[in-house]
Formats: C-alpha cells, structure tokens, sequence
C-alpha cells in the first residue's frame, strides 16, 4: 500500500495522520488496538490537539512516532511538523489543591472604647443633708436618748441614700455599657461562626503514575548510561530522546498483567582509570546534567535512580553526596560494585567488590530516609556478574521500606547470560527482587521481551545499557 505524503505544513499532520487512517479501512478503535495507545490520544493527534491533551510532550511525539509507524508515514518529518506547531507547550500541573484555610477564631466579644463605669465625683461636693443634721446633733449633744434617736435616723438616712446613689449609678452604668456590649457582639446572626473544619493532612507522595509499592506491584523497565557518552549506555543519546524511546521500549512490556514503570539509571558518580585531584579514581556528575536527566524522567512519569562508581571511595560517603536527591520520592539508588577497588587499584584494570556490611550500611541509611519523610518505597538497584562480587550476600538487609534487587549483568550470547541469572536468581528467589540487564550493542541475539519474561524467576527489574 503506498504510503502518504508527509505533510509539508504542521497543519497537515492531523489531516495526514486521518487520511492515512481512513485509507486503512481502520476506526480509531481499530487503530488503538493495534498501537496499544488509547483512542482518546489518537483522536486527539487527528484532531491538531496541543501538547496539553496529552500526558506531556515526550508522549506525545511517542504516541505520534508509533502512530505515525504504524499507518507507514514518515515519522521524522510528522515529528518535527508538530513540534514545530505545539513543542513549547507545557501541560498545566495537576498537583493536590491546598487545603482551604481555616476560619479564624474570634472572641465572642470585643470591649467597646471608653470607660465601662462613670468616673468619681469631683472634690467639694455639697455633704448630703443626713450627714450635716448628724454633725450638729453631736454639737448640741442633748441627752442620751435624743442623740440615740437622731443617730439612727441619721443612719438610716445615709443608708436610704447610698441605695438611692448606687441604684443611680447602676443605670447609668446599664445606659452606657450594654449598647457597647451588643454593638460588639453583633446581631445574632453575625455572631454565628460557621464551623471551623480540621484541614485534612497532605496526602503522602507518590511514585509516578500513583502508588507507594514498586515491587512486587509493578515491573520496572529501565535505560542505562551517563550524557553524551553513549558508550555507556543508551541514555547517553540525550535525556529527550532517551525519554522516547525507553517508552517504546517499556512498551514492549505491557502484554503481561503486571504495570510497567519505566526508569532512568543515570551514572552520577563514574569511576574512571584516572585519580583525579582526591586520588579516588571516580568523577561526579554536574548537578545541571543530573537535573536534565531527572526533568526528562519525569516528563515520562518514570522513576529516576542514581548510579553510583566509587572507584577508590567508599560507598557510604559517596552515597550521602545525593541525600537531598534522594528525599525525592521518585528517585532511587543503585551501586555498582565492579567499580570499587581497594588501595592501590585501578578501576577498570581490577574487578571490584563489596561487603555485605558495606551494602547494609547503606540499606539502614536509605530506609530511614524513606521512614523519615513518609517516602514511598524506594528502588535499590546492587549491579552483580561474578560470584565473588558480592561477599556475604546471604547477611544483605531488605527491609520493607526498599526494593532490594540484585541485577544480574554482564553481556555476551543468550545461553551464558540465562544461565548466570539462573544460578544467581534462584538461590535468592524469596529474599531479594531480580533484575536483569541487556545491552543493545554486546549481547548477541538480543533475547525479546517475551524471552525476558520467561526467565525464571521473572526479572522484576529489566535494564537496558
């Protein structure tokens, strides 16, 4: 069947990725089916959608490469076209909406300005009659009963005009305070407060595409390497372009009912033949090229771990250099013994090693990162291919907090390759998870997904270099 022009506008690629459809004979349906990409997204390609219809820009360019492969267009040019037409677009964040703040509490009333009681009389106020009629009956001093009785009528009196004196005042009082009190309480319905709602906790983070479990709830598929060094791994082709096409990859994956999660394991500390200015024969990743790396990864909601060589390093030390990248709860570890030497060694030139009191040092160091700020569980990758190279695997921690996996590498013909995996794998089946590495340009007859599948155990974790 002759292919479809490729379009020369950007317009054109709805228009050539519709016709190219219809000319098949195919509904969308039909076409999801086969693409393994939800009808909404192709209908959303035909239908000049941006890059915000989509879950971000490195899926879209997927979803249009896979598309577009399979009507049989020209890929690169479609690719190109709509970049050129939606590339700057960000999808907006979705992430949890704050929760509403509360109402303030106020008190019930608030005193009114101004003085709550009068002020005392002034100095010199006329004696009220009672008290004089007391005095001059203590000067005329009569006999005892006159002044007994003009005593007590004096009292009385002064008694009757105190209650007349306070009765007075406590009216006053009433007049000035009262209107205050109410002025400051409100109306009844302004003093109604409505409910003050506890704010709900923030919900824990995580991992991309939702949930706290890598394994065993998902099967990670994962590309290998350091930037611009593509001899070490795949991921060496650029964060955007390895992005793409590790999605293709993971792709390959989603026939079995386990969900994949798709993963970056980038280089961050490379041991090198060289001892640098510490004499640690190891170099470290710039922060700029590890948060490229991670941006990318994130844009294809997959998780990102941070490979470590250290060379003449310790572990330990050299780990503690990413805690703040580790706190992130999509980012993980992994080491890579082959690259530890001892004294007088060279990376490289001696196969290296490592303890299991070494490995458990870290385990102990990354759990209580992830039990400290509630992380979910995090990936710890611990790279394998010779028997010694591991010493004391059977006293290795694996706590819940992490998914300790040993990845079994080492490159070469399909037979050896199973065989090692075989014999590593299964003698830890129950106590560790299991990865398994292939190697695009080394291995010979690269073994399929559905091959890796059938490896037993099961590779939880598969990793491409």
């Amino acid at each position: 069947m002759p292919s479809a022009p490729s379009p020369s506008t950007p317009v054109g690629v709805a228009d050539a990725l519709r016709e190219a459809r219809e000319r098949r004979g195919e509904s969308l349906v039909e076409a999801a089916g086969a693409t393994r990409i939800s009808s909404e997204y192709l209908a959303a390609l035909e239908g000049d959608a941006p890059v915000s219809a989509f879950p971000g820009a490195v899926y879209a360019r997927f979803f249009l490469r896979q598309y577009a492969r399979h009507l049989g267009l020209e890929e690169g040019a479609l690719v190109s076209a709509f970049a050129a037409r939606h590339g700057g677009e960000e999808r907006p964040s979705r992430g949890i909406a704050p929760a509403p703040a509360q109402t303030p509490r106020r008190p019930t009333w608030v005193p009114g300005p101004g003085p709550l009681w009068p002020s005392p009389g002034k100095r010199g106020s006329p004696v009220p009659r009672g008290l004089a009629s007391s005095r001059r009956g203590r000067k005329v001093r009569a006999n005892k009963t006159a002044r007994r009785i003009s005593r007590t009528r004096a009292l009385r009196r002064r008694r009757a005009l105190f209650a007349v004196l306070g009765l007075a005042l406590l009216l006053a009082a009433s007049v000035i305070v009262v209107p205050r009190l109410l002025s400051a309480r409100g109306s009844p319905r302004e003093t109604t407060r409505e409910p003050v709602l506890p704010s709900l906790p923030p919900a824990p983070p995580e991992l991309p595409g939702g949930g706290r479990i890598i394994f065993p709830d998902h099967r990670v598929v994962a590309f290998y390497g350091a930037p611009s060094a593509e001899d070490l791994g795949i991921l060496g082709i650029g964060p955007e372009a390895a992005a793409e096409r590790l999605l293709e990859q993971a792709q390959a994956y989603t026939f079995s009912p386990k969900p994949v999660l798709p993963a970056f394991e980038l280089i961050g500390t490379i041991a090198t033949r060289h001892p640098g200015p510490e004499g640690l024969y190891r170099a470290r990743l710039g922060e700029s090229d590890i948060r490229a790396y991670l941006s990318a990864a994130r844009e294809a909601k997959a998780l990102f771990v941070i490979d470590v060589q250290p060379g003449r390093g310790n572990f330990m030390e050299e780990v503690r250099v990413y805690e703040d990248l580790l706190r992130e709860p999509d980012v993980g570890l992994a080491l890579d013994p082959e690259w530890h030497v001892g004294e007088g060694e060279v990376p490289g030139v001696v196969l290296g090693s490592v303890d299991a009191a070494t490995i458990n040092r870290v385990v102990d160091w990354l759990a209580g990162i992830v039990r400290k700020y509630d992380l979910p569980q995090k990936l710890l990758v611990i790279h394998q291919f010779t028997e010694n190279m591991i010493v004391g695997k059977e006293f290795v921690k694996s706590p819940p907090e992490l998914a300790v996996t040993f990845d079994i590498d080492g490159f070469g013909d399909r037979d050896n390759k199973v065989g090692k995996y075989e014999d590593f794998a299964q003698r830890f089946e129950q106590r560790f998870f299991h990865g398994f590495k292939l190697f695009y340009e080394q291995d010979i007859d690269l073994m399929t997904p559905l091959d890796v599948l059938g490896l037993r155990p099961t590779p939880d974790f598969v990793v491409y270099q």
